[in-house]
């Protein structure tokens, strides 16, 4: 009884839900009716019927119409009243007030039917003649016949774009979102009249007109137009304050952006991080081999080789190279072989005493150490004296055959002397930037999971059963009452790693199950969860017995998006390079995990906003990145100060890739000619009217003829000063309004109406540029870090034995480390050398400090020490200055004692066994004490 009842319920509610369904489609195909634009491809012609010229006509009939008869039935009064006999018009008269009234009496009309009709007839012919000839006068000529280009009306805007608030309402939760769907690209901005319940109870509402389909942007902008006050602010805005929240790179030349807005963002939710290469002690920690690093650890090798190309790719790949192409090519190969090198030695337990990989030594630190180091050392063997073997060289030689690292390295082992001292010239000139010690420390850790960005929510582990490996499995997702949320498939690696992005709310208590069939059985694993969002860690424990043999098992979990700001000097272009790889690994990263997913898409949107785009240095793939990025929920919103600066970075080939692959490019200023007159092109011509006037001799127009000619929509002369806040929008692939209808995609003209505010007259509550930058910027974790304590002892890499002849009697071969010899002879050279250094630098010190207390010392002390320079120790020397600076204090007309210089010199260790020349030293000394304070 109780389940019919139930049943009975809920088919109930699924009765009204549909119900309700029924009713909102037919009120939203109501209103789809009501927003169907115009066809604007009627154009009006003489054959097509006009509506305006039949009405035309028949009102002109009908007017002569009614005259007509009004005029007949007056002219028949005026008969009836001449028809008698005593009639005389000059003492009866005419009553003409009579006879137009009988005339207005249509129903009395003496005519027939017939003649009424033949009347009504002529009248409307009659009117037909005159609205042709009115309408020849009137008719306007231009039709689009030669164009009909236009701006979008703020109608259209209504109809294609959502409107949201142009700025979150004051003291509304920060957190809760202004708007529905996601936020995206301002298209224009308009203001509405509102009430409200103060005095004078209307006021202003400020709305925005955004784009939030997955489209990519192109700014253009000269200096100081305008960019990040009209649009790039509150992009950054209307991003971050809609429900559906998507992560920010953003490229922050100034580091305006972040001040601005950093302390908005975490308050809107967001987690925010700043790449500070103007000061690395600041802000995050990237090392650009973590990715290489995670993929070897995974087991898959083909992707390490692919980032390690991509990176080294960007530091040797140079356009302009020319005939020396073959060196950068070189200097790419022989980092390629280091990289390897290092990872494979750091990630062998067998290399180092606790028996553990250490892959924290994996750092372009050590990479430039190492062609430092073993780069720049030669040795020979004596049985052939007469060759040179280069230390770092010979150490890839004797790689393992099929070691990576040594098929990387090989084209760098066969050049010459000379080539490879230019190779590796070239290799130490690029990674000079990672051995500046504030550099060295922020590529030394890394602070960000780069999936994280556009990927929260992951988890990983490996598989231990072979039989698994290549396989399909299951992971189940459940909540806390065990009901299945959701159950995601996936292949597992050749090397039994899995790695898994899920779309799923979780919470603590809830549970995932990794299910998988092994022969003709289904086993399965099942963890619970404890998730903390404030370290998006999260605590797994094992429920029940284990089926499946599994190990390291890891999940990221978080809601929150991401903010990332790249602050580039632009005083100091040295440090360009690392942005520019972290942007190439940011998109690699993202489209690998988009592989992985159902759809090919992020799952969360990721907005990369560049600034200044066309001076960072060039992107990798750029063109190629513009064609796919968008499919991939990866948008992008491009900065320039003109289409010359975007083809002088990129050619002019890519460059026009990258351009027309920008769905809305946005002028608000430049001062290219070649720009401007491109926007002007592309709004495209109007069709216009001329006319041209012939006149007689005295001046009268004779003559009339008019014609039609085509001009620009908008010129280029008028681009060339757009006021603060105009700015024009070109948007070709804008073909379907929210309605669901075709619509043609006319450009945008911010002006009047539509004109865009500047950040500063209404954000400043959320976005204030001024903030103090010492305020949000903190030193971070990675500035004290020990690069000593990271440093990796090479001589342990210097293993291999060679065969040496010795040439004496019994001609004995044995086999020696001459690599290992040279190597600590270098060591110890250096060592020497730094010795020397150091005694040149004391001394200096020593100089320094006799200068300046010069003029508190005796002269005769300074002599002294000048004429006796090596026969006493720095230290006696030192300790005698000491001394003699108490000399001030002694009172004046009292004499000094030397007693305490004498005890000076005869402690020297120098003179321990030199009583001889101590006795000397020690009378000369006081003999110039005695004569100096007697004369004085």
């Amino acid at each position: 009884m109780r389940t019919k009842k139930r049943r009975s319920r809920i088919n109930l509610k699924n009765a009204r839900n549909k119900e309700k369904n029924l009713v909102k489609k037919g009120l939203y195909q109501v209103e789809r009716q009501l927003h169907r634009p115009k066809n604007e491809n009627k154009q009006s012609s003489n054959i097509n019927f006009n509506y305006t010229k039949l009405i035309t006509t028949l009102v002109i009939g009908i007017f002569i119409f009614l005259v007509i008869m009004w005029l007949l039935g007056a002219f028949h009064n005026v008969m009836l009243q001449t028809k008698s006999k005593n009639y005389n018009l000059f003492t009866n008269g005419l009553d003409l007030d009579k006879a137009g009234l009988a005339g207005l009496n249509f129903f009395k009309t003496q005519l027939k039917p017939m003649e009424i009709l033949e009347v009504f007839a002529a009248s409307v012919i009659i009117g037909g003649l005159l609205s042709q000839k009115f309408h020849f006068e009137s008719q306007k000529v231009a039709h689009g016949q030669k164009g009909n280009a236009r701006f979008t009306t703020v109608r259209e805007l209504e109809d294609t774009y959502v409107k949201v608030p142009d700025h979150s309402q004051p003291g509304l939760d920060p957190k809760k979102p202004s708007f529905k769907g996601f936020g995206g690209f301002p298209i224009a901005h308009i203001n509405r009249l509102g009430l409200t319940k103060r005095f004078p109870f209307i006021t202003k509402h400020g709305y925005y007109f955004i784009d939030t389909s997955t489209v990519h942007n192109l700014i253009v902008g000269t200096s100081r137009s305008g960019k990040g006050e009209t649009t790039i602010l509150e992009q950054i805005d209307l991003v971050s304050r809609a429900e559906k929240q998507s992560s920010l790179v953003v490229n922050d030349p100034k580091g305006e952006l972040y001040v601005a807005s950093v302390n908005t963002l975490r308050k809107r939710g967001y987690d925010v991080y700043e790449l500070n290469l103007d000061d690395p002690n600041k802000g995050i920690a990237f090392n650009p081999l973590q990715l290489i690093i995670r993929s070897w650890e995974q087991g898959d090798v083909e992707g390490a080789m692919q980032l390690v190309n991509s990176i080294t790719y960007s530091l040797y790949f140079d356009k302009q190279a020319g005939q020396n192409k073959w060196v950068n090519d070189g200097a790419q190969s022989a980092v390629n072989g280091m990289i390897i090198a290092l990872i494979e030695y750091c990630m062998n337990p067998k290399n180092f005493r606790d028996k553990k990989a250490h892959p924290e030594y994996i750092t372009f630190v050590n990479i430039a150490d190492l062609v430092n180091q073993l780069g720049q050392i030669d040795y020979t063997n004596p049985s052939d004296p007469y060759t040179q073997h280069n230390v770092l060289s010979e150490y890839f030689k004797h790689l393992e055959q099929g070691s990576i690292a040594k098929k990387e390295f090989g084209s760098t082992n066969f050049s010459g002397d000379k080539a490879r001292g230019s190779i590796f010239s070239t290799v130490v000139q690029k990674l000079d930037i990672f051995t500046l010690p504030k550099n060295s420390r922020m590529t030394s850790m890394n602070t960000l999971e780069m999936k994280s960005i556009g990927f929260p929510k992951y988890l990983e582990f490996q598989l231990l059963d072979q039989r698994l490996y290549g396989e399909l499995i299951k992971i189940n997702f459940r909540d806390n009452h065990n009901k299945k949320l959701k159950t995601n498939e996936i292949r597992v690696s050749q090397k039994g790693f899995v790695e898994n992005n899920f779309d799923v709310n979780l919470k603590t208590g809830s549970f995932v199950e990794i299910e998988a069939i092994v022969g003709h059985k289904r086993l399965k694993n099942t963890f619970k969860l404890k998730i903390n969002p404030k370290v998006k860690k999260v605590e797994v424990s094992q429920v029940g017995k284990p089926e499946i043999k599994m190990e390291n098992f890891k999940m990221h979990y978080s809601d929150k998006p991401i903010a990332v700001f790249m602050k580039i000097p632009d005083s100091d272009a040295s440090n360009n390079l690392l942005a520019t790889i972290f942007v190439n690994q940011l998109y690699t990263e993202l489209s690998r995990q988009c592989r992985l997913v159902q759809g090919g898409n992020t799952i969360r949107r990721v907005q990369c906003i560049f600034d200044e785009f066309g001076s960072m240095i060039p992107l990798q793939n750029m063109d190629q990145i513009m064609t796919v990025s968008a499919g991939r929920n990866i948008l992008f919103t491009l900065v320039i100060q003109s289409y010359a600066q975007l083809y002088s970075k990129y050619g002019k080939e890519d460059g026009q890739v990258i351009k027309e692959n920008c769905q809305n490019k946005c002028l608000i200023m430049s001062t290219d000619s070649a720009t401007n007159k491109e926007f002007s092109e592309a709004c495209g011509n109007k069709t216009i009217e001329t006319s041209n006037i012939s006149k007689d001799q005295n001046g009268l127009a004779k003559n009339v003829s008019v014609s039609v000619d085509k001009v620009p929509l908008i010129l280029p002369e008028r681009l060339e000063h757009l006021a603060g806040g105009e700015r024009l929008v070109l948007r070709p692939l804008t073909r379907m309004n929210k309605w669901g209808w075709a619509v043609v995609s006319h450009p945008i003209f911010n002006t009047g109406k539509t004109l865009m505010p500047f950040a500063h007259t209404f954000l400043t509550d959320d976005f204030n540029p001024k903030t103090n930058p010492d305020l949000v910027e903190k030193i971070d974790a990675h500035a004290n870090i020990n690069l000593k304590a990271l440093e990796i002892d090479w001589s342990k890499w210097l293993t291999w034995t060679e065969q040496v002849t010795k040439q004496d009697e019994n001609a004995v071969v044995e086999e020696e480390n001459l690599a290992l010899q040279a190597y600590n002879q270098y060591r110890q050279s250096d060592a020497n050398v730094q010795a020397a250094a150091k005694d040149a630098k004391e001394e200096q010190e020593m100089k320094k400090s006799l200068k300046e207390e010069e003029n508190q010392i005796p002269p005769f002390i300074t002599n002294w020490l000048t004429e006796h320079d090596g026969d006493i120790s720095d230290g006696t020397k030192q300790a005698i200055l000491n001394e003699a600076t108490k000399l001030k204090d002694v009172p004046e007309g009292q004499k000094p004692s030397s007693i305490a210089f004498v005890n000076i010199i005869y402690k020297d260790k120098k003179l321990e066994d030199k009583n001889k020349e101590k006795n000397e030293l020690t009378q000369e000394f006081s003999q110039s004490f005695n004569e100096y304070y007697q004369d004085k």
